[in-house]
């Protein structure tokens, strides 16, 4: 659209003859918004929240059922029932 020079000037004659405009003479900053950050902490803890008032009914998975049973038990039946675990997993 134009392609005279690039000056002060020569620029607000040519938008004073194309479209009527003429600058008030005051220079004006350009200021953008101040954006706040997003604060993630709090998306996390109402998540939290929400993860702890909620119940559902999903079944134990095979860990979760391994670490309820396993918490009385001597440490000799705790291998034995990981690795009968392990050896089931495998033959699936």
């Amino acid at each position: 659209m134009y392609d005279g020079p690039v000056d002060t000037e020569s620029i607000s004659q040519f938008a004073k003859e194309e479209y009527g405009w003429e600058s008030s003479g005051l220079a004006q900053e350009v200021t953008q918004p101040v954006v706040e950050p997003i604060v993630q902490d709090d998306a996390r803890s109402r998540v939290a929240a929400l993860d702890a008032n909620s119940s559902s009914d999903v079944p134990m998975s095979v860990n979760d059922e391994l670490v309820q049973a396993l918490k009385g038990a001597s440490v000799k039946d705790s291998l034995r029932a990981k690795l009968t675990i392990m050896d089931n997993e495998k033959e699936k």
